[in-house]
């Protein structure tokens, strides 16, 4: 894949949420994580937790696919959705119907065009090819749960 140049303060803001998030991970107790109550379906408790750029490619793959299926088993059921206006979307039936909202519109198409990869995150710079022909510039920072599916996705873009 191509590295293409990312706004600083965006991999500034990137490394140090991955920092935060590995200082939460580590200073966590077993007792602690093996209380945590999740809700997985079994048949992504039965599989591996996928790699983080993996769940990227599936992502963009269902966006532009307009597949809701693939797209929602991507996501935990208490995952959280924040959009570049700040608006935050959260829980499995209100990602589901925003992005029904988003397919039937017709767009857009994302195109990833580079990935900074933490352990359980994975920031990606991004091209949203616009039904006008236009391209938007996004940058798509993925939260990942202990299953590997998306907790948090917070969506930023470039510009007004």
């Amino acid at each position: 894949m191509k590295v293409l140049n990312v706004t600083a303060t965006i991999l500034v803001s990137f490394v140090s949420l991955v920092a935060q998030l590995q200082a939460q991970t580590s200073s966590s107790t077993v007792g602690a994580a093996s209380s945590e109550v999740r809700a997985v379906s079994k048949s992504a408790s039965r599989e591996k937790a996928m790699h983080p750029t993996e769940l990227a490619d599936r992502y963009f793959a269902s966006v532009r696919d307009r597949d809701i299926e693939r797209f929602m088993a991507l996501f935990r059921k208490d995952a959280t959705f924040v959009l570049p206006d700040g608006r935050e979307i959260v829980g499995e039936s209100a990602i589901r119907e925003m992005e029904m909202a988003v397919f039937k519109s017709g767009v857009p198409s994302p195109v990833p065009a580079a990935m900074v990869v933490g352990e359980h995150s994975i920031a990606v710079e991004v091209q949203v090819h616009l039904s006008g022909g236009g391209i938007r510039r996004v940058a798509s920072f993925f939260h990942l749960g202990d299953d590997g599916r998306i907790q948090r996705l917070s969506v930023y873009r470039q510009g007004g």
